[in-house]
């Protein structure tokens, strides 16, 4: 199914253009609590999301590329933290995160111990 072009305005005198919809990021949706199964299939393919891709994407039933996306983007966050390259403040940001976005304290481990096999 072909994604529906969004008509977008520009500045007087510009022209106008179309945007496909998929290319619009909406910040309002809400993020994927990230599973324990989730963050097993992230590190199985070494957070490899092309990879992922080619193979099919095992596991879409657990989440799809926008909980990847926030995988990784916690991750990045989490390894920071393990390596105290972080400010107090910072750290308890990232704390507050781990539990909103992960569904268990097994999952919230789960990313930790990741983050610190990090290279």
């Amino acid at each position: 199914m072909e994604p529906t072009p969004v008509s977008v305005t520009p500045p007087a005198g510009q022209g106008s253009c179309q945007i496909p919809s998929w290319l619009i990021f909406d910040v309002r949706q809400k993020t994927e609590m990230i599973t324990s199964a989730a963050l097993r299939i992230y590190a199985q393919f070494d957070g490899d999301d092309d990879g992922w891709s080619r193979a099919g994407c095992p596991g879409c039933e657990h989440f799809g590329d926008r909980g990847w996306y926030e995988i990784r983007d916690l991750l990045q966050e989490v390894t920071c933290l393990c390596r105290n390259l972080v400010s107090p403040e910072y750290a308890k940001e990232i704390k507050t995160k781990i539990q909103k976005q992960t569904e268990s304290p097994e999952a919230a481990a789960a990313l930790m111990k990741l983050a610190e096999m990090q290279k």
